[in-house]
């Protein structure tokens, strides 16, 4: 079985040459084509000549397209982590690396995945490449490339801040269901819900969103959320989108509830978006209101500071308690 580099490198190789017949296209689209005249479909024909076992398991990777396929090395991120306590180092390594690498390839990625796409695409975790490769900062050199959030959290806004207190918070009078804060004020905002003003005002909004608000922007309301990011960077600000929510909650209603979405498509969305606005908006699960409402001043507070922090990061491993 092929591992790390050069199973991400093989997909890249491929030749266009049929394994039933022998015949060479010029193309994958016009081989893939061909193989259906075999009366084989896709899946059993990749399964039969390029057989690749689950590495903890052993069992057959299953086939559902081909870039996954040739990248996929355990069903889920908990196998991965599983594997690694008894891989040699070298080997671990490579696997890790790769899975990163192909994401970013496949994906067509200028910028490195944040803890929350790491998370949600079962990838391997911050910690994970923290003990491989000492941080993810290192890892991601090695491939030439910076994460998307880059930047650690100042320890300053991890300690009780006074000054919190002292922020009037400008609240958009379209919002609909505001947060409560000691000191705020409505007034109409181009973009976004909520900003910090006189002193505190630093170019950082925040847009805040419910469950249902949430999954509907990623699906039906994303052009529009689109035009509204395009605005606020057409004014070198920074948005915010606070989840009143946690991913865990989110999937456990959706599953569970009246109105289903797509969760995958809506997590693609959310990726989308990071990364056609890189370093001008992070979607943040605060976990709920009362925690949105003790979040978006510390967020309105360090302004520019904090932007190119992973702050879901800091909120998922408790260093930043809300």
């Amino acid at each position: 079985m092929l591992v790390g580099h050069k199973a991400v490198d093989m997909v890249q190789k491929l030749d266009h040459v049929c394994k039933i017949c022998d015949e060479t296209f010029s193309t994958e689209k016009s081989l893939h084509a061909h193989i259906k005249k075999h009366k084989i479909f896709l899946p059993e024909y990749y399964v039969t000549f390029y057989p690749r076992k689950n590495l903890l398991t052993g069992q057959q990777i299953p086939f559902k397209d081909k870039n996954q396929y040739f990248s996929t090395y355990f069903s889920n991120a908990d196998e991965m982590e599983e594997w690694l306590r008894d891989a040699p180092q070298e080997k671990a390594q490579e696997v890790i690396l790769s899975s990163l690498e192909n994401r970013i390839k496949t994906k067509g990625l200028k910028y490195a995945p944040t803890h929350l796409e790491l998370r949600l695409h079962d990838l391997p975790k911050i910690e994970t490449f923290r003990k491989y490769f000492s941080s993810y900062n290192e890892a991601c050199k090695r491939l030439q490339v910076e994460p998307l959030l880059n930047q650690g959290i100042n320890a300053k806004f991890l300690k009780e801040n006074k000054n919190l207190k002292n922020i009037e918070i400008l609240i958009d009078t379209r919002e609909q269901q505001p947060l409560k804060f000691e000191k705020s004020k409505s007034q109409k905002l181009d973009f976004g819900d909520y900003t910090a003003s006189g002193e505190f005002y630093s170019n950082t909004y925040i847009d805040r969103k419910s469950e249902t608000d949430f999954k509907s922007t990623m699906t039906v309301g994303f052009e529009r959320f689109k035009r509204e990011l395009e605005r606020a960077g057409a004014f070198n600000s920074f948005l915010y989108v606070v989840i009143e929510s946690s991913v865990e909650r989110i999937i456990k209603n959706n599953d569970y509830g009246p109105h289903r979405s797509n969760m995958a498509y809506v997590w693609h969305q959310m990726r989308i978006l990071s990364h056609e606005f890189p370093r001008k908006c992070q979607f943040i699960f605060s976990g709920g209101r009362n925690r949105s409402e003790k979040l978006i001043p510390l967020l309105l507070y360090a302004g520019e500071e904090m932007w190119n922090s992973d702050i879901q990061y800091y909120i998922d491993n408790r260093i930043l308690i809300l």
